[in-house]
């Protein structure tokens, strides 16, 4: 019986290690009271001083890109209302994030969370 119980924990173990990571996201209240214009102005001003393109804008919706160094866009879309904003990761074409051979994954988070504090520094500013 203990036999089966240690098999399936490292069963369990080997299958966990297995699953591509998610990648980080960040979902954030506002730290100021701004209205929605002045929000899409920070947001719109942060993405292009940190040379994300955007490349599709709904109400409520940013989704940018940025060239990673192996020539794949990484995609992220940026929501938000009233309260809110959140930066998630959407896609980076074949280089799936967490893969193997992804060279997207260890400059993700620092994209995104540079992007945030971009973000952040320009709604107290207004």
């Amino acid at each position: 019986m203990t036999r089966i119980v240690a098999l399936a924990l490292v069963s369990a173990l080997l299958i966990a290690g297995c699953e591509t990571p998610k990648a980080p996201g960040i979902a954030e209240p506002l730290a100021v009271n701004v209205n929605q214009p002045i929000l899409e102005d920070a947001i719109e001003a942060s993405l292009k001083a940190r040379d994300w393109k955007i490349i599709e804008h709904t109400g409520g919706r940013y989704v940018a890109k940025i060239d990673a160094r192996d020539d794949r866009p990484v995609i992220i879309s940026i929501t938000y209302d009233a309260r809110t904003y959140g930066i998630n990761y959407v896609d980076d074409g074949a280089n799936a994030y967490g893969s193997r051979n992804s060279k997207v994954q260890s400059a993700y988070k620092r994209w995104i969370d540079l992007l945030h504090k971009d973000i952040e520094t320009r709604l107290r500013r207004s």
